[in-house]
């Protein structure tokens, strides 16, 4: 079923009347409370689908009727009610309640009347769609005034479309001319004391108009607030909703509010004075706390649709909201074989919720959509409610029996609610079946005591406690040490959960887990394993700290007890521990006891030693320099700095960062804190690229040829690579664009380049094209340009970059013909022509 709605909590049991009002002249009326079908109601097809439900889906009080999809079937099947007599009638109401859980497809769901056994005349429906709703609808046919009448209530189409549907409180009547009726008290049953607004609803069951009426409220037996309504015109079956202006100022306790409305149109009482009054017991709570949302899932391991759920939806939900929410899965017999993890329990608790399908959820007794919408959307509104208990409890397992203390705290009173309480396992896979998971979580083993539950009535204020001991032989558990308990408080008549609260089942353990020092500080605490019900504690101090009169401060496995026990505060008193002392520490089942003692140990005063560490050559702090000593990894701050606490001794250590050379060295602590200065060689730089157009615009993907590497510019037109000191003969080229050739030269620091390509033409295509012979040359040398004559300037630089030579020739011939003097080595011929292109080509001298 999707329902959409929260019925609220009703404090006690004696307020859940079947209808809280009855109007005018009854003739027909049932709420299902005992056999099925009601005595003188028949089936009259189709009566393996309809049963009496332990439910309220419909939106009155358990037990109601139910038709179920299955057995399937295509026809129309009624419930039906016994002939009566009425002639002598003209005006008759026909009323009730129903829910519908939609699956999927087109039926229809109505309500008719016939007289003398005759064909059905239709006197409402609707199709099919979730829903949860309150028919009144005037019958106003031929079967009228007939002195035998029947109605009765239809579903139409085929069953497999359907779900579930529910109907509850069906009622027939004649409407008396003047009646209006108290219908509710919108007031929660329980509510946080301050001031609250009394808010009631009112209904025109008659058939006359309603102009005005005197109305009262009456907290127990104190003074009534009485107000008048005037100048409405309330029609019949209208609702008239009233807020009184005095509100009522709630005070813990538990109180009756009666609501009486008289003078009805400025003329005394109406034709039925018994609908006028409405009483409703409200508890007043002295506190609140947050709601735990509990989910419940029915599920199982050979259902398909269980798979997508889980796997896609439910299980990464779980995931993600560990200790905000408590979880019970039931698994289902069914579909096939079913799960083999099923249980009569679980089998309870489907019947309980009158689960029909897998997988179906339900968030604090609501049922709760199959999608991740639903799921989040339930765990926020249930996350949000205001709760008026306290749920704590602590749970053990010892061998094969968990043991469960559970203590409830009610901020007010209560009767007749259910505390629940389940074991469940926290992941299982012997249940893994044909519907495609591997694992399965939360899966319920046992209700304690029962599926029923225990019956409590709580008193604001006072602490409620009880404890269940079960032994989980003969159940589907996997591993004792991984169990949860989940208790939780639940309204039967509504199915509303109160609170819950989920912890984890500890195995039985007697274990020191941590201990300190109240007045002197540790320097560390070493708990030893148990080894033979003995291990020890190794406290470390600082040396001369004065040990003869500290307080310990111990935690222990939970349950569990100690000896020497601190006192009655929990606290102990100051002990000598210049000697060992033994702690006893024994399970809570007392099966476990070990024996833990104490050793003080003193530590040798530790100094600072701080490294600062700096570029040899800039004097510039390094920042992120990993610094090795002792064991120990150290990193510098934005100062170059790194700090560690050593004792007296010598010591090495080693620096490293990247681009920079390992530095190694040696100091001595002694006695005192010291500073370790450490400078480091940058044996790596970086070159730096910037090609533009002589536009200025940079040049994206030209290449850079060096150190036998091929760079590629970026869309800003930049490039880098990292080198050692030395010269780099580069070569910067780019189609469409005239190559560019240079040394750069690193020294110590890095180097930017802006390199201009010019773009080619005719006479690029020249100076491309342009060659220097001989090369290699020991002085004389010519510069060939193809098909060009005029002037060149010509430039000769060194590897270096120094100018060695610049001037003017001309072109004879197309040939410069030049004698150079200088040492051997590698050179640049710059050659220049009138227009500005230029080219540039190496020139070996031997």
């Amino acid at each position: 079923m999707k329902k959409n709605f929260l019925l609220l909590c009703v404090l006690l049991m004696t307020n859940l009347l079947w209808s809280q009002t009855r109007y005018g002249i009854e003739h027909i009326s049932t709420n299902f409370s005992g056999t099925f079908p009601p005595t003188g109601w028949t089936i009259d097809a189709q009566a393996a689908n309809w049963s009496l439900s332990q439910t309220a889906n419909a939106g009155g009080v358990a037990p109601e009727a139910k038709m179920t999809w299955s057995p399937q079937f295509n026809a129309i099947s009624r419930l039906v009610s016994p002939s009566i007599d009425v002639s002598g009638y003209d005006n008759l109401i026909f009323q009730f309640k129903h829910a519908i859980d939609h699956y999927s497809g087109a039926y229809t769901v109505g309500a008719a009347t016939r007289s003398n056994g005759g064909e059905w005349h239709v006197i409402w429906s609707r199709t099919g769609t979730d829903v949860v709703e309150t028919i009144t609808v005037p019958v106003n046919n031929e079967d009228v005034g007939s002195s035998d009448f029947q109605v009765c209530v239809f579903f139409s189409g085929s069953s497999y479309n359907i779900n579930d549907w529910y109907v509850d409180d069906i009622f027939l009547y004649t409407p008396y001319d003047r009646d209006l009726s108290v219908e509710s008290i919108e007031i929660a049953p329980m509510i946080p004391q301050g001031p609250r607004d009394v808010v009631v609803k009112l209904k025109n069951v008659g058939v006359s108009s309603i102009t005005s009426f005197d109305i009262q409220y009456m907290v127990d037996n104190g003074t009534p607030v009485s107000e008048t309504v005037s100048g409405i015109t309330l029609n019949s079956n209208q609702v008239y909703t009233h807020t009184f202006t005095q509100q009522w100022q709630a005070t813990p306790g538990t109180y009756e509010i009666t609501v009486t409305a008289n003078n009805i149109n400025d003329d005394g009482d109406d034709d039925d004075p018994s609908n006028n009054t409405l009483n409703k017991t409200i508890g007043v709570a002295i506190g609140g706390a947050p709601n735990l949302p509990l989910f419940e899932e029915f599920t199982s391991s050979t259902c398909p649709p269980c798979y997508s759920f889980n796997t896609s939806v439910f299980t990464p939900f779980l995931n993600s909201h560990v200790g905000q929410i408590a979880v019970i899965k039931y698994q289902m017999n069914w579909p096939g074989n079913g799960d083999p993890y099923y249980t009569a329990e679980g089998g309870l608790r489907r019947a309980y919720y009158g689960v029909n399908a897998v997988p179906d959820l339900y968030t604090g007794g609501e049922v709760t959509p199959i999608n991740s919408a639903g799921v989040n959307a339930a765990f926020n509104n249930h996350s949000a409610k205001f709760s008026f208990f306290v749920i704590n409890a602590f749970s053990y397992v010892s061998g094969t029996t968990v043991n469960a203390n559970i203590e409830i705290m009610p901020y007010v009173s209560a009767q007749g609610i259910k505390l629940r309480a389940a074991i469940v396992e926290n992941e299982t896979t012997g249940n893994v079946s044909s519907n495609g998971e591997t694992s399965f979580h939360y899966v319920m083993m046992k209700m304690l005591p029962n599926p029923s539950g225990t019956t409590v009535d709580l008193e604001a204020g006072v602490p409620f406690q009880i404890s269940f001991t079960q032994d989980m032989t003969g159940t589907h558990v996997e591993e004792m040490d991984d169990l949860s308990l989940v208790v939780f408080l639940q309204n039967d008549a509504t199915k509303e959960v109160l609170q819950s609260k989920m912890v984890d089942c500890l195995v039985a353990d007697a274990r020191i887990l941590d201990f300190d020092f109240v007045e002197i500080e540790t320097l560390g605490v070493d708990i030893s394993a148990v080894n033979n019900n003995s291990a020890d504690i190794f406290v470390t101090v600082a040396a001369g700290t004065d040990v003869t009169s500290v307080t310990p401060t111990i935690t222990i496995s939970q349950g569990a007890s100690i000896v020497p026990q601190p006192g009655e505060d929990g606290n102990y008193a100051p002990m000598d521990f210049t000697v060992p002392i033994e702690f006893v520490v024994t399970s809570s089942d007392g099966m476990i006891s070990n024996t833990y003692t104490t050793h003080v140990i003193f530590q040798e005063p530790v100094y600072p030693v701080t490294f600062m560490v700096s570029d040899a050559i800039t004097e510039a702090p390094l920042e992120g320099v990993t610094i090795t000593v002792n064991d120990e990894i150290l990193t510098t701050d934005e100062d170059g700095k790194a700090t560690i606490d050593l004792g007296n001794d010598n010591y090495t250590f080693s620096a490293e960062k990247e681009m920079y050379a390992t530095a190694e060295g040696e100091f001595t602590v002694n006695g005192e804190g010291i500073t370790v200065n450490v400078e480091m060689q940058r044996v790596e730089f970086i070159i730096t690229f910037n090609v533009t157009d002589k536009d200025g615009e940079a040049i994206e993907g030209a290449t850079i040829s060096i150190n036998d590497e091929t760079l590629t510019t970026n869309g800003q037109g930049v490039a880098t690579i990292t080198l050692t000191n030395g010269e780099y003969p580069y070569e910067v080229s780019k189609d469409e664009y005239i190559s560019v050739s240079d040394v750069v030269v690193v020294d110590n620091e890095d180097v930017d380049l802006a390199i201009t390509l010019n773009p080619t033409g005719i006479e690029i295509n020249k100076l491309i094209s342009a060659s220097i012979y001989p090369n290699p040359t020991s002085g004389h040398f010519s510069i060939v340009i193809p098909e060009t004559t005029g002037k060149a300037l010509v430039e000769i630089y060194s590897a270096s970059g120094s100018l060695i030579m610049s001037n003017s020739y001309n072109l004879n011939n197309s040939e410069i013909s030049m004698n150079i003097k200088q040492l051997q080595g590698i050179y640049l011929v710059k050659i220049t022509l009138p227009d500005g292109n230029s080219v540039t080509k190496k020139l070996i001298v031997q």
